[in-house]
């Protein structure tokens, strides 16, 4: 296959420009341009290349794990491998039209670390993948950023849910309260009315019999005080 029948998953300027110059100085420059891991996956022989600090995020020196793709394999967390690979899969099969996803790989430490791979592939004239190629950035830090403000957003809502509840609890203390005190007052007026108005009679009755000015005035006085307490 000639570097002429070569075309790229991205536009015909980046597929000419892949075509016309040798992969591995496009490599080279990839490499010392970023700070982050390159992988080259050769789709025919199955060989992968990790380069630049693809080893470094996890803690590894380069030769320290084969150039295959099991390292990946052994590297990523369990739960996250299905969902990388078909990921994989519906790009390479053109199912989706670009290929990006999140995972996590075990460094040496023991500790997961964050990774966001992106990678466009090399294809042949009759459309079969060729080459894979892309790059890993370690998204640890703004992972774990994004998991503790969802915890604190979380954790401040249930504080609002619980205050809210403790609000209404007492709302409805208070309005048992005024309920019980409307009808305790409503009880006592009714109870008081009774005696007060068999009050008020006693004492016209006996105003025709005060003679004297000290009785009339008592008199007088407690007619007051049974207009204040009607009041």
């Amino acid at each position: 296959m000639g570097e002429g029948a070569i075309t790229a998953s991205s536009p015909p300027e980046a597929a000419l420009s892949v075509a016309a110059t040798p992969p591995f100085e496009i490599l080279g420059l990839i490499v010392q341009s970023t700070n982050d891991g390159i992988w080259d996956w050769d789709l025919d022989t199955g060989a992968v290349r990790y380069m630049g600090r693809w080893m470094e995020f996890v803690g590894y020196a380069a030769d320290e794990w084969p150039s295959t793709i099991d390292t990946l394999r052994m590297l990523m967390h369990p739960a996250d491998w299905d969902r990388t690979t078909a990921a994989i899969d519906a790009y390479l099969t053109r199912r989706q039209g670009t290929y990006q996803t999140e995972f996590r790989l075990r460094h040496k430490s023991g500790a997961w670390r964050w990774i966001l791979s992106r990678g466009a592939a090399i294809w042949d004239e009759d459309g079969v993948p060729r080459r894979f190629v892309g790059t890993h950035t370690d998204v640890t830090e703004t992972k774990e950023e994004s998991v503790r403000l969802e915890r604190l957003v979380a954790q401040r809502t249930t504080d609002l849910r619980e205050a809210n509840s403790r609000l209404k609890e007492a709302r409805d203390r208070a309005e048992t309260a005024a309920s019980t005190i409307t009808r305790f007052l409503a009880a006592a007026s009714h109870d008081i009315r009774q005696p007060v108005q068999a009050l008020g009679l006693i004492l016209d009755a006996l105003a025709p019999h005060v003679g004297a000015a000290e009785g009339r005035r008592i008199h007088a006085a407690a007619l007051t005080s049974l207009s204040a307490v009607r009041e």
